[in-house]
């Protein structure tokens, strides 16, 4: 099967850090994305990507909330994503996915963020 997470740059605070759902910890995924961001540089700026002072974190699965079943790690991510970028704490729990995802339904039907 296919397990989603979600891998955050952050140019301001010069991190990656990585969000899993199930608790896994994938540092080599963050190095990946250091190097993409490397090689765009060089791709499309012609010049060196400075990564001195970058972090690569990933979250413990005692940060952020984590799924009970093998079926809502998508929904998480988006989640994650959603909280990260409204600065908004994660918090929510599993018992809320349903809600989430009729909600998300509403909002790609509508072409409208809540």
């Amino acid at each position: 099967g296919v397990h989603w997470c979600l891998a955050v740059t952050d140019f301001r605070k010069k991190t990656i850090t990585y969000y899993d759902s199930m608790g896994g910890s994938n540092s080599e995924a963050c190095k990946i994305l250091l190097q993409y961001l490397k090689q765009e540089s060089l791709d499309k700026k012609r010049k060196e990507f400075d990564t001195n002072g970058w972090m690569l974190l990933c979250k413990r699965s005692q940060e952020i909330p984590q799924q009970m079943n093998g079926s809502d790690c998508g929904m998480f991510a988006c989640k994650y994503a959603d909280c990260i970028t409204k600065d908004k704490p994660i918090n929510f729990t599993q018992q809320r996915m349903p809600y989430f995802r009729k909600r998300m339904v509403w909002e790609i039907l509508h072409r409208k963020l809540l």
